[in-house]
């Protein structure tokens, strides 16, 4: 997996690491909503989690390149590091909020259905629901995990180099 997430971010350690602590966010809204239902763990269900990493790695792929385009050039304070953090997830939350609610929005009939089929269909289709629904969790905590490692990056590249970083202005 983590070469997948190499392929199509070109960054081994913080990236991977970021997409894959929101894979278990991710993957804890699909058995929470298996567990909510009452589902036993099947081999449609499996392949729910399956189709619902897929999802979530995509999104997250997404959001991680588009924050890394934004840090082609090493950024000086940590309100460069906000900005920077900021208008990247203001950007990609969009398509990102779009693909999750239509793909949300086309399961939600599976999810209720009672007709020849949905006793496989439905728990295929509860990880991926209850994964897409705590998914809305990453689009914020993707950026916030960027911006922690630049502060802390800004941070020791000043205690280095032996003067202080520039703090973030406070509102008040």
């Amino acid at each position: 997996m983590v070469v997948l997430i190499y392929v199509g971010t070109r960054s081994w350690l913080i990236t991977s690491i970021i997409i894959l602590a929101n894979a278990t966010v991710t993957t804890a809204g699909g058995f929470f909503f298996v567990w909510l239902w009452d589902v036993e763990m099947t081999t449609a269900v499996v392949v729910g989690f399956l189709v619902l990493l897929g999802v979530m790695f995509n999104d997250g792929i997404l959001l991680g390149t588009y924050i890394q385009e934004q840090f082609k050039t090493h950024p000086r304070t940590v309100e460069e590091v906000h900005r920077r953090v900021f208008l990247a997830g203001l950007r990609r939350r969009r398509p990102a909020i779009m693909t999750n609610a239509t793909t949300l929005l086309s399961l939600i009939p599976v999810l209720w259905s009672t007709g020849r089929g949905s006793e496989l269909m439905q728990p295929m289709v509860l990880p991926v629901v209850g994964g897409m629904v705590f998914d809305i969790i990453s689009l914020f905590s993707v950026p916030v995990f960027f911006s922690w490692y630049w502060e802390r990056r800004l941070a020791r590249e000043a205690s280095e180099a032996g003067r202080l970083p520039q703090p973030a202005p406070t509102l008040s």
